[in-house]
């Protein structure tokens, strides 16, 4: 008796063929779109992590461990499984790029890079964009909870940039304390890690509203805070910024904001820095950071798109101005300004021999000062004059040098004497206060002199006679 053998390569059915279709591969995780994408309450990458991790029934640490450090390598943890808090994870570095595209990998759900400030990155240095500490606006968090849509509280972007310290949307002071004691702690493994809970007593930080008094936010936080939101939703967030495009466009407007105000030095005094800061930025060298950007916009009544990116006639008029902003040629430090002027090396010649025969001898800068030219130069084509120069003045100033100090010791020796003839032994001590008037005299090259006069005075008179 046969029995019917099962094939060993199964046969799929012709009716499961299906063409023309592009299915998408099914992701590992809980696979969530991102809230606000595209607009000025564009949620944070941190607060995204946070609520798949929770769909997936894992803690943060534990999904960072199991599932994030396979895909993106040790060398991209930053802190480790809780890198997710730090105030870099939101920023524009390479890591959160990382963290972005392994979310990508496990949701299938794409652009979780705008979720962070990765497209400012060729816009902004990346020193003081994230703050040191986490912040929030609480009637955000119960406006949310009570949406009937969502109601999913969330954490924004913008609360994740550190020049923002008020909510546009209720003018109000961002919160960044939960305000709860010690006692109040909640054990690691049972605290819940989302965007509206304590990640120490796991309270609800919308109760804020009710426990805390809000603090109304001054006109100057709030344009500043408009100002970012109004960044976040521009068309950069769907194209990631050229950093030497940037330079460019920023260079054409502050030659523009120049030539209107008249001086540069009132352009550097409202973005609060120096004159070669400006002068760096409008040469197209480096780009102001996220502070000095927002002062010098609103300094310049514009916005911070139209001094990054400008509008599509300033950015043809930027190009055609800077001319890619190729950097400027320099001229060689060694080579003087009139190395091809005969009439005015002799002139310069003649005036060094003249200062040869000065009374006394003047020093190399005051002869430099006099000419306007750096003494570097003088030495590189007048090295025989400068030598003669320098070396005159040293030996005048060795000369006055001594003098001075056989002044002094004449001075002491007069004093020790006198107090010789009175009696009384001279010390060093006793030949200060009678010389008090003249301080100058008991410096510390002095001092051991004045001991020796001492001792040469008491052998020549006697030490019986004095007291």
């Amino acid at each position: 008796m046969t029995r019917n053998l099962r094939p060993s390569v199964r046969v799929r059915p012709s009716f499961m063929e299906v063409d023309g279709l592009d299915i998408a591969p099914r992701s590992q995780v809980a696979s969530i779109p991102p809230i606000g994408l595209g607009t000025r309450a564009v949620e944070s990458l941190s607060s995204y992590f946070m609520r798949v991790a929770d769909l997936t029934s894992l803690t943060p640490h534990q999904f960072a461990r199991d599932l994030i450090w396979p895909l993106v390598g040790y060398e991209w943890n930053g802190n480790g499984d809780d890198y997710w808090q730090s105030p870099s994870f939101n920023g524009p570095g390479k890591a959160p790029m990382k963290w972005a595209q392994a979310l990508t990998a496990l949701t299938s759900v794409r652009d979780l890079d705008r979720l962070t400030l990765v497209p400012l990155a060729g816009l902004l240095p990346h020193r003081e964009l994230c703050p040191s500490v986490r912040r929030w606006c609480p009637i955000c968090l119960e406006a949310d909870a009570a949406d009937p849509s969502s109601g999913t509280p969330y954490d924004r972007l913008l609360w994740n940039i550190n020049q923002v310290d008020a909510c546009p949307a209720h003018a109000i002071r961002l919160v960044s304390g939960c305000h709860c004691t010690p006692q109040e702690a909640v054990s690691p493994w049972r605290r819940k890690f989302l965007p509206d809970l304590c990640w120490t007593c796991g309270k609800p930080l919308a109760r804020e509203v009710n426990e805390v008094e809000i603090e109304s936010a001054s006109k100057d936080e709030l344009d500043r805070a408009l100002m970012v939101a109004a960044l976040l939703e521009c068309h950069l967030f769907l194209q990631p910024g050229d950093k030497a495009r940037t330079q460019s466009n920023v260079a054409f407007f502050l030659q523009e904001a120049i030539q209107a105000h008249g001086t540069a030095v009132g352009i550097a005094c409202l973005a609060g820095v120096g004159k070669s800061h400006l002068s760096n930025w409008s040469k197209g060298r480096n780009l102001p950071t996220l502070t000095a950007a927002i002062k010098l916009a609103v300094g310049c009544s514009a916005t911070l798109e139209e001094l990054l990116v400008g509008t599509p006639e300033t950015q043809k008029a930027a190009s055609l101005a800077t001319g890619g902003m190729k950097p400027c040629p320099k001229r060689h430090r060694n080579k003087p300004p009139y190395a091809n002027d005969p009439a005015r090396q002799e002139s310069v010649r003649k005036s060094l021999e003249a200062a040869l025969a000065v009374n006394p001898p003047p020093r190399l800068s005051e002869v430099a000062s006099q000419l306007g030219i750096v003494p570097r130069v003088l030495r590189m084509m007048y090295s025989h004059l400068v030598v003669a120069l320098t070396g005159r003045y040293r030996n005048w100033t060795r000369r006055e040098t001594r003098k001075r100090h056989l002044q002094k010791r004449g001075i002491i020796r007069s004093a020790a004497e006198h107090l010789a003839h009175e009696g009384t032994v001279p010390t060093f001590s006793r030949i200060e206060k009678l010389l008090s008037k003249d301080l100058s005299l008991f410096g510390e090259t002095v001092r051991q002199d004045c001991k020796d006069i001492c001792a040469e005075t008491i052998a020549a008179f006697g030490r019986k006679g004095l007291r």
